[in-house]
């Protein structure tokens, strides 16, 4: 429980520090956004809720602009959430830098508006962690499993998220086959433990949660064509 509420807090500083005050249909995906667009986009969300003046918007663009750059660098070299300590600290230095261009109304109303995306952000990540949480429930009830069988899959699914995650923070990019021999390995183990029928209704649930990602992708491809 203590892992979850660290990751929680990592991931709602590092949404604050990439997509300040945007709405989650307006944000797009980090890999496909740009230091600079990304700054724009920050900046005219504040300028506006803020009513700043052309001076001081063309000044927080230019810290935006700085962070997001610093940002973009900082995960180039790794996952976000293994650099607690430097997204910390870049969250500070930047209020400080935004603090110094700003009046104390102003100030008090940019942390009040950062305070209130927080709140969204945790509320709409508990909401993902419950609906992600339901699904595991139901597909354990599709396998009908046994108090045994249900133990060795909390195992095999705990061991291979953490393979997972060491391929992604020695490699920022890692190759299909790589993923595909861990996938490979998982699904033997667990085809170990569980009956012939189990193991077809297992495979037939990883194959609706492919499709579901690639429904997802296909979306997210579109909406940037629209865009």
């Amino acid at each position: 429980m203590e892992i979850i509420k660290v990751n929680l807090k990592l991931w709602t500083l590092i949404s604050i520090l990439f997509w300040s005050c945007q709405t989650e249909a307006q944000r797009p995906r980090m890999k496909d956004v740009t230091p600079e667009k990304l700054a724009e986009i920050q900046t005219q969300k504040q300028a506006k809720a803020l009513d700043l003046d052309a001076e001081k918007t063309k000044q927080l663009n230019a810290i935006n602009l700085k962070y997001s750059e610093k940002l973009k660098a900082l995960k180039s070299n790794g996952r976000l959430t293994d650099q607690k300590e430097e997204l910390k600290a870049m969250n500070e230095a930047q209020n400080n830098e935004i603090q110094a261009i700003l009046s104390a109304d102003e100030f008090k109303a940019y942390k009040n508006l950062k305070n209130k995306q927080r709140t969204r952000l945790r509320a709409s990540m508990q909401q993902k962690r419950k609906r992600l949480q339901q699904n595991r429930q139901d597909q354990m009830q599709r396998l009908n499993l046994n108090e045994e069988q249900l133990e060795q899959m909390k195992a095999i699914r705990m061991k291979y998220a953490e393979r997972r995650r060491a391929l992604r923070k020695e490699r920022v990019k890692q190759t299909r086959q790589e993923l595909k021999d861990i996938n490979d390995s998982q699904n033997k183990e667990v085809k170990a433990i569980l009956s012939d029928t189990q193991y077809q209704e297992y495979l037939k649930i990883m194959q609706e949660q492919r499709q579901r990602m690639k429904e997802k992708a296909m979306e997210r491809r579109l909406q940037k064509r629209e865009e």
